[in-house]
């Protein structure tokens, strides 16, 4: 059988789409005796084979028009090509990633070839858009603009085969818009990498943190669709419920640590008083240097959990 996933949500780097994608792959390899091929945006164009896994590249433009910060994603101009990359293959079932114009795409060459086409969807983007229709037109541009997302998501996702959704909950927020052809796939947690391990308190020394300092970790992108103020929020609480002790000056006994791409305090506005306050300097905001010392962190949390919505774990919780 050959499968293809076809998709724009893939950074070279890192990204949750990016290791479903991986594993996916590695499954296939490991377990199967299938072929497959994926197709993804990139600096050029071009095709590398590995055994069973194919790569196809899209040269295509990053993302970073309206941005100070370089993206690592990049968007599909060329639709022609991914037709033709389609065509050439001849899938037996093709994945879309993709909730916009690729998703289109991806049916087009499904009804073409009378391939079925299976839509995943990766991330519940309609957030990001009320965000910024409330902040800038208020809450009738928000109803408005979520009302549109209904029906777009309705027309477009009723039409695969089947609808990949990360967690149950999200499923049923699509269902109870009209999106019936939905399926929970649940995303987890690799125990063999992630795992509690005997206490070793070498990375709170390197990170000047107190031995008797309580973690909360967030691992991942800092943007305003993967929820920063609520978790800046619910840190607020915590630490509203555990304030410094004047009379020993001891410091609250939590710390919030970041390890991911960009710095919290210059992106949004809100994370400016945690560093100007000396109350909240027990805010810790560090993009930490290579995925060996990251991985080390995550490998360390006790707690993990999921992101509203996504069902992608996030790990939190103290060394």
């Amino acid at each position: 059988m050959k499968i293809c996933d076809v998709t724009q949500f893939y950074s070279p780097v890192s990204g949750g789409v990016k290791r479903y994608i991986s594993e996916k792959r590695l499954h296939v390899v490991q377990h199967t005796r299938d072929e497959h091929h994926l197709i993804i945006p990139g600096s050029t164009t071009r095709y590398e084979r590995e055994g069973r896994l194919h790569l196809h590249t899209i040269r295509s433009p990053r993302l970073d028009f309206f941005s100070r910060y370089p993206s690592r994603y990049r968007l599909i101009l060329n639709t022609q090509i991914v037709l033709d990359m389609l065509d050439d293959i001849r899938p037996d079932v093709i994945e879309s990633g993709d909730p916009y114009h690729l998703a289109w795409t991806c049916l087009r060459a499904g009804a073409q070839m009378h391939t079925p086409v299976f839509g995943f969807y990766h991330s519940h983007f309609p957030e990001a858009y009320l965000r910024t229709a409330l902040k800038y037109g208020g809450s009738w541009m928000r109803d408005a603009v979520l009302n549109y997302a209904e029906d777009y998501i309705v027309n477009l996702y009723s039409r695969f085969a089947a609808t990949l959704v990360p967690s149950e909950h999200l499923r049923q927020v699509l269902h109870g818009w009209g999106v019936t052809n939905t399926v929970t796939l649940n995303l987890g947690v690799d125990t063999k990498a992630f795992h509690p391990i005997p206490r070793n308190d070498t990375l709170r020394k390197e990170l000047d943190l107190p031995r008797d300092k309580k973690v909360l970790l967030y691992v991942g992108r800092l943007s305003a669709e993967k929820n920063i103020e609520m978790l800046l929020a619910a840190f607020e609480a915590l630490h509203a419920r555990h304030p410094n002790n004047a009379s020993s000056h001891r410091r609250a006994d939590l710390a919030l640590l970041h390890s991911g791409q960009r710095p919290v305090g210059p992106l949004l506005p809100r994370c400016r008083p945690f560093h100007s306050s000396r109350r909240l300097r027990d805010v810790r905001s560090r993009g930490l240097g290579g995925t060996g010392l990251r991985t080390a962190l995550r490998r360390r949390a006790r707690q993990f959990h999921g992101r509203e919505y996504h069902g992608r774990p996030r790990p939190v919780g103290d060394e």
